[in-house]
């Protein structure tokens, strides 16, 4: 009887711990996605912003119901972005619910009246904080149009592509916690933000971006490790947003009518690996590749927008009012962009719209 009951014991004990190791794996090491570098994040100091701006939205009063959608083109390929979902560990789970709340956020203070308006107002306030820009007028983004279907977005022939390099050092007076000001510099951190303009159709397509958190975070700044003497880290550029240049630029490019009339976001062959997963979440939760995505909820609506890929462009609507008057993102289409084989490079194209639901 003895032998039999520590025979049961020794077998609890070896089940137990192989629960234990069961756990430890899907917790800790289950990757959520490629060691890949990516390619055209948003700046990563964006997350900044959300953090400020935590109090806006309470518990009590939920976000307003949008009138979006979640949409895949692809059709020749539609089963590979909930595949990415199958990655079922509780890593994901979390992500996905720090988005979803971040997110509904985002659209609160796209429908709030809470003052969220930036101070850069000046396209030559880019020239002094360090920015350089290289234009072309001939962008050829005719083989997105083509991915389209049943979208009006115009042929995307001859875009004004700007590129922007924060390439120089500046120096600005800034103010001291202590009291007073203080001269500060701003050393160059090789940011990049490349996006290309069709102003007359509302279109903006966004090519390559690295914001100065991420350039320098991968010592791609002008300065490495980015610290100075004192062993502190330096200062960012306070003009370094994604949603900030971008506007500047738009408002430079555009008319006044124009301007109040961004219709189109594309974000092209993300290779971000929290944007990734989160599609593949999202797409799975929402049976794409099964049937058609229902819209019973706008939970995975908002996990989508604060994706580092997303969240900029909610950022540009809710601190440009004024200009760009009073918008939202109403869909959100998902498609592979990537070739045969393991080239998984999901696009995204959001439409923008008047909260009101009217016309463009």
């Amino acid at each position: 009887m003895a032998r039999r009951s520590h025979q049961a014991v020794r077998k609890g004990t070896i089940l137990l711990g192989l629960a234990l190791l069961a756990f430890l794996f899907f917790t800790k090491a289950t990757p959520l996605g490629r060691n890949r570098q990516e390619i055209s994040p948003f700046d990563a100091s964006l997350q900044k912003h959300a953090e400020v701006n935590q109090d806006v939205a309470s518990e009590s009063s939920p976000p307003p119901a949008l009138d979006e959608s979640i949409d895949v083109y692809d059709e020749h390929d539609s089963t590979s972005l909930p595949e990415r979902g199958l990655i079922g560990s509780i890593q994901l789970l979390r992500l996905y619910t720090q988005l979803q709340k971040k997110g509904a956020k985002l659209i609160c203070l796209l429908y709030g009246t809470e003052p969220t308006a930036t101070q850069w107002t000046d396209y030559s306030d880019l020239a002094s904080w360090g920015w350089e820009v290289e234009r072309s007028n001939n962008a050829n983004f005719h083989c997105v149009a083509e991915a389209c279907s049943g979208v009006d977005v115009g042929d995307l022939m001859n875009g004004i592509r700007m590129g922007w390099s924060h390439a120089q050092a500046t120096s600005h007076m800034v103010n001291n916690p202590k009291g007073g000001s203080v001269m500060t510099k701003y050393d160059a951190t090789n940011a990049l933000y490349n996006n290309v303009h069709w102003p007359a159709d509302g279109v903006l397509v966004s090519v390559m971006n690295y914001g100065p958190s991420w350039t320098v975070g991968n010592h791609q700044g002008s300065v490495d490790p980015w610290k100075g003497t004192n062993g502190k880290a330096l200062p960012l550029p306070q003009l370094g947003q994604w949603s900030d240049v971008v506007f500047l630029t738009w408002k430079y490019l555009t008319t006044p009518q124009q301007r109040a009339n961004l219709r189109w976001v594309f974000r092209r062959e993300i290779e971000n690996d929290d944007t990734n997963n989160i599609i593949g979440y999202v797409a799975k939760k929402r049976n794409v590749g099964k049937a058609r995505p229902s819209d019973d909820n706008d939970g995975p609506v908002w996990a989508l927008l604060a994706t580092p890929n997303l969240r900029g462009v909610a950022w540009l609507l809710a601190q440009h009012k004024a200009d760009m008057g009073e918008r939202t993102v109403r869909s959100i289409r998902v498609w592979n962009g990537g070739s045969e084989g393991d080239d998984y490079t999901p696009s995204m194209l959001l439409e923008i719209g008047p909260l009101d639901g009217g016309d463009q």
